[in-house]
């Protein structure tokens, strides 16, 4: 539900730095840009960028429903 304005949403801003980000993408505004986003997907990201997995096998066993969290590593450092 992303899309949704109800999902109790908030504009909020973020900024991403380090030695990992291209430097073509250093000082890009992205505040026009189409993506949209929800803190659940820092997750997914910081796992990715850790080498982590996101599947959870344990979960997956209790018939758990997968995390809903996408990794926003690819818009971040590609667009």
């Amino acid at each position: 539900a992303k899309y949704a304005d109800y999902e109790g949403g908030v504009r909020g801003v973020c900024f991403v730095t380090g030695g990992v980000l291209p430097v073509d993408r250093w000082g890009l505004d992205l505040t026009n840009r189409r993506h949209r986003v929800s803190i659940a997907d820092w997750y997914a990201t910081f796992v990715e960028l850790a080498g982590g997995v996101l599947e959870d096998r344990r979960a997956a066993k209790e018939r758990l429903p997968p995390l809903d969290s996408r990794s926003l590593w690819p818009t971040i450092s590609k667009g």
